[in-house]
């Protein structure tokens, strides 16, 4: 058990980072502190960071004590419910049980965070996005885990293109945080795409398809990326139509 442990905190490090890092890029915040308590899963993601941004400095709070981190322990519990909030959703459009080592569940967190940074008002009656671009988000969502049509752009020849379809079926798994693609998950990776359409209610939730998802954020090949990496036309095949 002690083994397994230490496998899937190493799958998972590099991914973390990454991602702390983003997040800081995008709040527009590489000086300053990163602020952090002493638990064993959290140094080893803070103290790269800090490393290798340059501007930051770490500031500890002692172990254990979850008043000391104040509105960042209010945070999780807010992610907490949204997540429990969206499983149940797509539990019930699916009629199935969704657990923790499920591969969707890691997007439900991520989508989570990314809703409630974009979306709860706080005091001043606006949301962390609007404090920070000046700007509301009027991006169009889909439910999480909702089967749609993605279409993916084709590198080929425009006779080749006509003969060929280009819309499959995929999961909404959420937004890029850095574009204005959307996450698509299916049974060989997870894609971006542009343009997507959502289906009618009798084909919204494809049981088959989700059974057939793997892939989670972080299982990556140590360089922060997905593997199989996001996909564009020209770094995966095409996926499998269902």
């Amino acid at each position: 058990m002690g083994a397994m442990s230490v496998v899937l905190s190493k799958a998972c490090s590099t991914y973390a980072v990454t991602t702390v890092k983003s997040f800081v890029f995008e709040a527009v915040r590489t000086h300053g502190f990163l602020q952090c308590d002493n638990e064993l899963t959290i140094l080893p993601i803070a103290k790269p960071v800090i490393r290798e941004l340059g501007g930051l400095k770490l500031r500890r709070y002692p172990t254990y004590s979850s008043q000391s981190l104040g509105t960042d322990e209010r945070f999780h519990q807010s992610v907490l419910v949204q997540v429990r909030a969206f499983k149940l959703q797509v539990e019930q459009d699916y009629e199935t049980k969704i657990l923790t080592y499920h591969p969707l569940a890691p997007w439900l967190t991520r989508h989570s965070t990314w809703c409630l940074n974009r979306y709860v008002a706080h005091s001043d009656g606006q949301t962390s996005y609007q404090r920070r671009w000046l700007n509301t988000l009027k991006q169009p969502l889909c439910e999480v885990g909702e089967t749609i049509m993605f279409r993916v752009p084709a590198a080929k020849k425009k006779s080749q293109r006509e003969f060929e379809a280009n819309w499959h079926e995929g999961l909404w798994l959420g937004r890029e945080t850095s574009s204005v693609e959307v996450l698509i998950g299916t049974s060989i990776g997870v894609f971006k795409a542009k343009r997507v359409r959502r289906l009618p209610s009798s084909s919204k939730f494809n049981k088959q398809l989700l059974g057939k998802l793997k892939t989670v954020p972080w299982k990556h090949g140590n360089d922060g990326n997905f593997d199989p990496q996001v996909c564009s036309s020209r770094s995966c095949d095409e996926p499998e139509t269902t």
